[in-house]
């Protein structure tokens, strides 16, 4: 077994076309062509239509015309974003070309604080790009990826390289992409690794062929709390005086918080946050070679923690020895590949909080006169409802050496949140 962290190509694809015969014009129509099958871990995000925007504000002029030349740029380097998710007659998910399609750019004429105003149907394909302008001073670049071919860490990868193509068309640079080929799953990549799933218990009965799941159109709100870059600072020395780590003392508050303002016992709570594997096993995987490479950690406390601040240094570091104990043992690497036959049912299911932690957002490369303000996640509306709806679902990113936590927690939780963690510092 390979591990880290204590003490080969997609298919070829061919061009295929119809002959149609048009007042005499040849038109050639180019046919969908199968990439790869997608992989129990990545068909579960295929079953329910589950994208994710990662959205920059900015203020600054923008170009139209050389945001459609980077997104197609992009899209050539890491033609895994030209493609489209399809569902055979068995409800198997599959990866197959999209070339009748430039891509879906999306840039409405009128002005919306939405960074994802008039973003269509996706249907299946793999990405998208927003550009909408909130008033004459702010406008919002949103790259959306189907989370079935891109997690997190690699959909910031995949921003940096957009912004990087748009300064250089902007500048009118001449410009050189680096070629990616298809992403291999996790399961691949971990065989090679000796990696098996976890044991999974039999159903009791055979599981329903998977069919896309219905779109649920309305998303919970979500309220972002933006720590300044001196505050962020002094929160990495309290780390560092506590002995813990951001995310396990941002974990900590969270479930601290939940339990109380929900009236909840901490011991009831289930907690659930995305770990990368990417550096956690060897060798080390790169960030595009792999579609997702995460795995789903669990924490319960126990029945006597302390769900004030004396208790949350404690707590945290219960959380950072528990991720560490299952990253040493193999359970966290085994737990990426194991895909539950049946999902529990929600009134099976302990409550749930969950977060993912996205680490630092990359530099994000600009033209003159362009300026970040903000990063986030958001979510299009359309996408399947989770089969377990958790409480609340935390992302916690970096940017710009600032801290945000971006929660589908309530506004009131999100403040308190934001008051305890200043009060450690």
């Amino acid at each position: 077994m390979a591990l880290s962290g204590c003490g080969a190509p997609g298919l070829a694809t061919s061009r295929l076309a119809i002959d149609f015969r048009l007042s005499g014009v040849r038109v050639m129509a180019p046919i969908p062509t199968l990439i790869r099958r997608l992989s129990p871990t990545e068909s579960i995000f295929a079953e329910g239509g589950r994208y994710i925007g990662y959205s920059t504000r900015l203020t600054g002029p923008l170009d139209p015309a050389a945001w459609r030349e980077a997104f197609a740029i992009l899209r050539s380097a890491h033609p895994v974003l030209a493609a489209r998710i399809v569902f055979g007659a068995t409800g198997e998910a599959v990866l197959e070309t999209d070339d009748t399609s430039p891509g879906i750019i999306n840039t409405p004429e009128v002005v919306s604080a939405d960074p994802l105003f008039g973003l269509p149907e996706l249907a299946g394909r793999t990405s998208a790009l927003s550009v909408v302008r909130h008033d004459l001073a702010t406008s919002s670049v949103t790259l959306v990826t189907h989370h079935a071919i891109a997690d997190g860490h690699h959909s910031l990868y995949l921003l940096a390289d957009l912004w990087t193509y748009y300064t250089g068309v902007v500048e009118g640079r001449r410009q050189q992409p680096v070629f990616h080929p298809y992403p291999e799953s996790a399961e691949t990549l971990l065989s090679e690794r000796g990696l098996v799933p976890a044991a999974v218990p039999e159903a009791a009965e055979s599981a329903p062929t998977p069919r896309p799941l219905r779109p649920q159109i309305t998303q919970p709100s979500r309220t972002q709390v933006r720590f300044t870059r001196e505050e962020t600072e002094a929160l990495l020395e309290t780390t560092r005086r506590l002995r813990t780590t951001i995310n396990g003392l941002i974990s900590a508050i969270l479930l601290q918080t939940t339990a109380r303002a929900r009236g909840i016992d901490i011991s009831d709570l289930n907690y659930r946050y995305a770990v990368d594997l990417r550096q956690r096993v060897h060798p080390p995987i790169g960030v595009t070679e792999v579609t997702s490479l995460f795995a789903m950690a669990g924490f319960v406390a126990g029945p006597a923690v302390d769900t004030g601040d004396a208790g949350t240094a404690a707590l945290a570091r219960a959380i950072v020895e528990r991720l560490s104990d299952d990253v040493c043992t193999g359970r966290i690497q085994r737990a990426a590949l194991a895909v539950p036959v049946n999902p529990a049912t929600p009134a099976a299911s302990p409550v749930h909080v969950v977060s993912t932690n996205w680490g630092v957002v990359p530099d994000l490369v600009t033209p003159a006169g362009v300026t970040i303000t903000d990063f986030r996640a958001t979510v299009p509306a359309g996408h399947a409802k989770p089969r377990i709806t958790p409480l609340s679902a935390t992302v916690i990113t970096t940017f710009d050496r600032r801290l945000s936590l971006d929660s589908t927690a309530s506004p009131a939780e999100m403040a308190t949140i934001a008051q305890r963690v200043r009060r450690l510092l």
